[in-house]
């Protein structure tokens, strides 16, 4: 997917498992997601996952922050 112009876009995580898998996670508050921009790069970003075999997760900051606390209790 692209627009014509390139641009660089960093993900918040990548992770990287003992097996040699890779997953990208991208939080974002849900309120954000109502905005195109934001919308256009988690599409590229899953597209992105798709062609180079890369596992994608996009959370909200709220499900993050309550998978965190999951794993910590």
């Amino acid at each position: 997917v692209a627009l014509g112009k390139s641009h660089r876009y960093y993900v918040d995580f990548k992770i990287v498992y003992q097996d040699g898998s890779v997953v990208f996670e991208e939080i974002k508050p849900r309120a954000l997601f109502i905005y195109y921009n934001n919308l256009y790069k988690l599409a590229v970003l899953r597209k992105y996952c798709k062609v180079n075999n890369v596992g994608c997760r996009i959370l909200t900051s709220l499900e993050a922050c309550k998978e965190l606390t999951s794993q910590t209790a």
